[in-house]
């Protein structure tokens, strides 16, 4: 039925949503039926639909059978799309963030990030996010701006404190992460953590007698 001349692209998704939904159903045939899903959505990407709706229902299914490359092209393309809906809009960026990071493109998760985050400032998971991708490019001022916020926006929130203390060590400023791990024994029980990045520090800033202490105490 997809190779008959004039079939819409509004018919081949739907007919992939009934393959994708055949293959639930019946488990042995899940490959075959995936297989044939995405064959479907490629010939329905060949129409080239200019409705975002339905852009974003086709990047959908993509996404929804794996094919992370055609999907990431079609949300893509629809960032600047839906002005009158911020909710779609945020759901495409989230889509993205979540892509590119499956496929180890941190810089360009971070890149939505901050989309996201310039509507919704004070979204503590999306700060979170910030934060943690920010450690893993090196980038440790947005890692420690983004820790540091959460501590302002969560402030019995124990973990944060860590994110922020490890930004901090990494950023080559050791009396700062002391300055912060003295705030986590104020808030919360001390642990391992606490005493190891504190050793750490002390290291870093040739404190070895202060170093050993901190060691000691997290074993």
């Amino acid at each position: 039925a997809s190779r008959v001349p004039g079939t819409s692209m509004d018919f081949l998704m739907n007919l992939a949503e009934l393959l994708v939904g055949f293959g639930r159903q019946y488990p042995s045939d899940k490959t075959a039926a995936g297989s044939m899903a995405i064959e479907v959505l490629k010939r329905a990407a060949e129409m080239k639909g200019e409705d975002p709706l339905v852009r974003l229902k086709l990047a959908d299914g993509f996404y929804t059978l794996g094919e992370d490359a055609a999907a990431l092209g079609i949300y893509d393309s629809l960032t600047n799309e839906f002005p009158d809906s911020p909710q779609l809009r945020e759901g495409v960026r989230i889509r993205l963030v979540e892509l590119h990071v499956r496929n180890g493109d941190r810089k360009s998760a971070m890149e939505h990030l901050r989309a996201l985050l310039r509507v919704n400032p004070v979204n503590v998971l999306l700060i979170h996010q910030m934060g943690n991708l920010a450690m893993d490019e090196h980038e440790f001022t947005t890692a420690e701006d983004s820790f540091r916020q959460l501590t302002v926006l969560r402030p019995d929130w124990e973990l944060p404190y860590y994110g922020l203390a490890q930004a901090q060590l990494s950023g080559s400023r050791p009396r700062e992460t002391l300055t912060t791990l003295g705030l986590v024994r104020n808030k919360f029980p001390v642990n391992y953590i606490t005493e190891f990045l504190a050793g750490m520090a002390h290291v870093r800033l040739k404190e070895y007698g202060q170093a050993i202490e901190s060691y000691r105490r997290a074993e």
